[in-house]
Parts: C-alpha cells; structure tokens; sequence
C-alpha cells in the first residue's frame, strides 16, 4: 500500500480496493495457518498476545508473575514452618504478606488473580505439630 488515497474515495472503499488487489495478485495464496482455527490456549489469546509471540520466537520466557509469587508463598510457609523460633515464623510470614499485599495494589496485566495472605495462626499451628506447611 504505496500509494495514497484519493480524495474524492472514503477510506472504507479505498481500503477494500487495496485488498482485493492483493488478493488478485495472490498475496494471501499459501498463508502459514490459513483455513486453520487458532488452537485454544494460543499464544495469540489475550492481551499483549504480540509481545508473548515476539518472546517466544526470540527463545524469551514470558513470566507469569501470579504463579512465580504461588511458589514463593508456599516455599514463605515452608521456611516459616521450620523456623528456629515463633518471632522468626512471623518476620517470613510478615515479609511474604507485604509482598502479597503490593501485588495487590499493583497488579501486572492480564486477568486478575486472588492471592491470599498466609494465615500467621496456621503456620504456627503447624510449626507447634512439627509439621511443614505442605503436609
């Protein structure tokens, strides 16, 4: 599409003009996919779809910010499970709640995910029985 559009022609119609020239041409024969529904839970699904695509052809990993915290929660609890001491359970799970609760308030894109905070009173109640929070 070099060419400008005339004045006298609206937009739509010079657009549909371009198109079925191409299409005259063959520009859109032998498409990769063409004909073929997007698999479900395509890279193409959802917001930002051309930035996952980008980083998966450049071998990039696109982080998923809500899983990569659900680790670090239950490891939080694990390590505050086994701590030496009641005050150093709770410092683990003070720290792991603040980073919860920025999370919060600052949430990356995307959909929203509900992520509580840990329950101070079961960890301890798990460190008093012996056990790791994941038992």
């Amino acid at each position: 599409m070099t060419e400008r559009k005339p004045a006298n022609v609206s937009f739509e119609s010079w657009v549909e003009t371009q198109i079925q020239k191409a299409q005259d041409r063959g520009q859109f024969d032998n498409l990769p996919g063409a004909g073929k529904p997007i698999p479900p839970d395509s890279p193409l699904d959802g917001e930002h779809w051309w930035v996952r695509k980008k980083m998966e052809n450049e071998g990039l990993h696109y982080p998923n910010l809500a899983d990569d915290l659900r680790k670090r929660i239950k490891e939080a609890q694990n390590e505050a499970c086994a701590a030496p001491t009641d005050s150093a359970a709770r410092a683990i799970v003070d720290r792991m709640n603040s980073e919860i609760h920025t999370y919060r308030i600052s949430p990356p894109p995307g959909p929203p995910q509900i992520l509580p905070l840990i329950d101070i009173n079961q960890v301890l109640a798990a460190r008093a029985d012996g056990k790791s929070h994941t038992e």
